[in-house]
């Protein structure tokens, strides 16, 4: 099938010699060229696409922590403006590697650095009044170095204050953290798995905390995570 960019370059995706690296409700993630494409399957609902005035402040985002989009395309038939009526069915980014070697069995800094490192991320998108949404450890790489949030396309421009901004994306971060640990577990040691609270951490109110903060608290004095769940598990 033929897909255009916005300057109405054509491009044949042929999906069929593509390695499938992901995949989820709303379409596939391929490999190619050595980056990754993500195609929107047919039915995909306009409003958890990734949109044109996303795609632009985005791309200008230079942060390990963040995806970094190449381009965009469309299936729509000619003619449309550059930015209006570009109906984004597939885009273009860098391709991400998973580490090999669990979470759980890594220095516990790698969390607590990442999750500072993501933190002062969000501050910035909370200033561009940039709401995140679905921060969850499907939508992010475990990388060496780096968790990396992939998954933008339900990022959105927000009118509130910033302030609710930033207290929502403080909550959104909290719940990205509780989900990598809980998948990371299920995945390393089932027995630990069963034994604890499926939510870690919870905060009544995210005013005026600083996340890394109150985690590291939790967390410091622990040398893996392998520790923290085996010492804590039931």
């Amino acid at each position: 099938m033929n897909y255009y960019d916005r300057e109405k370059n054509k491009y044949k995706f042929n999906t069929i010699n593509m390695n499938l690296i992901g995949s989820g409700s709303c379409g596939k993630v391929y490999k190619y060229n050595n980056n990754a494409l993500k195609i929107y399957n047919d039915d995909t609902a306009d409003n958890i696409r990734l949109k044109i005035k996303q795609f632009e402040q985005f791309k200008t985002i230079t942060n390990p922590h963040f995806i970094r989009l190449i381009n965009v395309y469309t299936r729509k038939v000619f003619p449309f403006k550059i930015n209006q009526n570009f109906l984004v069915d597939a885009y273009e980014s860098s391709f991400y590697e998973k580490d090999s070697t669990s979470i759980i069995e890594k220095p516990i800094d790698y969390l607590l650095d990442n999750i500072a490192e993501i933190e002062m991320l969000l501050t910035y998108l909370t200033n561009e009044h940039i709401l995140t949404h679905d921060l969850r450890y499907h939508n992010v790489i475990l990388q060496k170095n780096n968790i990396v949030l992939i998954d933008p396309d339900s990022f959105y421009f927000y009118t509130d204050s910033t302030r609710y901004i930033g207290n929502k994306n403080k909550e959104n971060l909290v719940t990205l953290i509780n989900t990598i640990l809980y998948h990371s577990i299920m995945e390393y040691d089932e027995e630990i798995y069963n034994n604890w609270d499926k939510v870690l951490f919870r905060y009544s109110s995210y005013e005026k905390i600083n996340v890394t903060h109150c985690i590291s608290k939790t967390l410091k004095k622990y040398n893996t995570l392998k520790d923290f769940f085996t010492t804590n598990h039931k």
